[in-house]
């Protein structure tokens, strides 16, 4: 995903504010998640299927800093399918440097907050990627 830094992505210094980084991976997510066919609406709460994927673990490394106006690439890929949980990872580049890397954990649930298996459609296409 190409994503442009902007204002309100930085802090006093005009570096990209560490939070904005949370922000942009879960911008790549949903990209990533509506690009394989899956609603994002559907993926994050699901109540026909009865099932959500709340985020329950979220990380960002920096390397290199970032600032207002930058073009950044941002890459999706799935770490982990468990039973009940997917891990995500992303690593953001400017210029063909890495100037970030994340993870975004999320968890199945069901409508009462228990963890539930994630269903076989969305296992089948995650487990490609």
């Amino acid at each position: 995903m190409k994503r442009r830094i902007y204002f309100g992505d930085t802090d006093p210094f005009g570096v990209t504010f560490f939070v904005a980084y949370h922000r942009i991976f879960k911008e790549a997510l949903d990209e990533f998640i509506q690009s394989k066919g899956i609603s994002p609406e559907l993926f994050y709460r699901n109540r026909e299927e009865n099932y959500a994927f709340p985020i329950t673990y979220s990380e960002a490394r920096f390397f290199k800093p970032t600032r207002y106006y930058d073009d950044i690439h941002v890459y999706v890929r799935v770490d982990e399918l468990k039973e009940t949980k997917i891990t995500f990872g992303f690593k953001a580049f400017k210029n063909d440097e890495l100037v970030a890397e994340g993870r975004i954990e999320v968890t199945c649930i069901d409508r009462n907050w228990k963890k539930r298996k994630i269903p076989s459609k969305i296992k089948k296409i995650l487990a490609d990627f």
